[in-house]
């Protein structure tokens, strides 16, 4: 009896321990009911906008906030706007190798990763605004499956749809653009090699001090460049020419953290996300673009149109790169000229709605 005894105590002692212990009781729903709690997320943002530009405030927070809603708080995220995490031309590295969880970076700064999508770069496509640009990409992404994209599960394409030449000096002719040293990024490089002119490849974060400090002579962009990035301060004349730039940015998540996720959380975070692309992701850089050439001209920036003439000899320069799309797309294993004309259509049947 006394051993029985010493045996229950020593049972009852282990037990009040074990029921003491942190982490060792049964998670349970906030009624009581005896169900798990849901496990929660939080997943790493990075890109290289400010804090305070619109791509991150609206589109990067805008987005956060849709998906955290639509999960009721069990998908939360940390952003790391400015290059805080991860320089701009590293993020699709950072993406892929897991330094962040999902990011925000212009296709055109992994030149070579994406093939398929230097689509969304290639000059000479008649973008009404960037909001037809960004539907025409989500389009051709989703009929196409490219395969570059299968470590990024892809949210959004925005793009600037069309952008102009900002210059310290007037450029009205081929001759006059020949002479000066034009930053540009991704495809862009080519189109201006294309065209005789002087590429400087660079970021957008180092496009300011490059102007300022002579080491350029004009920027080939969208507007927003002249208010986002402050580029107004350093050049003095618009060139409009819509038809020699766009630029698409990735929006995606690393496809094994994507995987990780039950499938009924993938499928609540898709309906949200794409609900948010098409009612405001889409048409961000639209809004900015057309308020940064207006606050450019504002600034006193003199505006320059280009006579049909000269428009003419410009565009006969996009020709030989359609080309080479379509040769390099067909080299990857992909239709480059279906490709290319659902594009032109797309943007044909999006140009009359938007």
């Amino acid at each position: 009896m006394r051993k029985f005894t010493k045996i229950s105590i020593s049972v009852l002692l282990i037990l009040s321990f074990i029921m003491l212990m942190p982490g060792c009781s049964s998670s349970t729903g906030e009624e009581g009911n005896g169900e798990p709690e849901a496990k929660t997320y939080n997943f790493k943002v990075a890109h290289f906008f400010g804090a305070s530009h619109e791509m991150h405030t609206v589109a990067v927070e805008g987005w956060m906030k849709a998906i955290e809603t639509a999960t009721d708080g069990q998908v939360t995220f940390t952003a790391y706007p400015g290059e805080t995490l991860l320089k701009a031309t590293e993020t699709y590295d950072g993406l892929e190798s897991g330094v962040t969880d999902l990011g925000l970076a212009p296709f055109g700064y992994s030149r070579g990763r994406f093939p398929v999508c230097e689509l969304f770069d290639l000059a000479g496509i008649d973008y009404a605004n960037g909001e037809v640009a960004s539907k025409v990409a989500m389009d051709v992404v989703n009929k196409y499956q490219p395969k570059e994209l299968d470590n990024m599960k892809m949210f959004m394409i925005i793009s600037t749809g069309p952008g102009h030449l900002y210059t310290k000096k007037p450029v009205k002719t081929l001759e006059d653009l020949q002479a000066l040293k034009i930053r540009v990024t991704g495809l862009s490089t080519k189109t201006m090699e294309t065209m005789g002119v002087t590429p400087v490849a660079l970021s957008m974060s180092e496009t300011y001090e490059a102007l300022q400090r002579g080491l350029a002579d004009g920027c080939l962009a969208d507007g927003n460049v002249l208010e986002g990035w402050n580029m107004a301060d350093v050049v003095d004349y618009i060139t409009y020419c819509p038809f020699l730039y766009t630029s698409g940015f990735y929006f995606g998540m690393n496809m094994d953290v994507w995987n990780s996720l039950p499938a009924d959380l993938q499928a609540t975070i898709q309906e949200a996300s794409d609900k948010f692309f098409e009612e405001t992701g889409a048409g961000v850089l639209k809004e900015i673009n057309d308020r940064g050439i207006q606050y450019g001209l504002d600034q006193g920036m003199e505006a320059i149109e280009l006579s049909a003439e000269e428009e003419a000899r410009w565009k006969e320069f996009l020709v030989p790169l359609h080309e080479d799309y379509v040769d390099m797309v067909d080299a990857e294993g992909y239709p480059g000229e279906e490709i290319l004309e659902y594009a032109k259509s797309q943007t044909a049947k999006y140009n009359a709605e938007y």
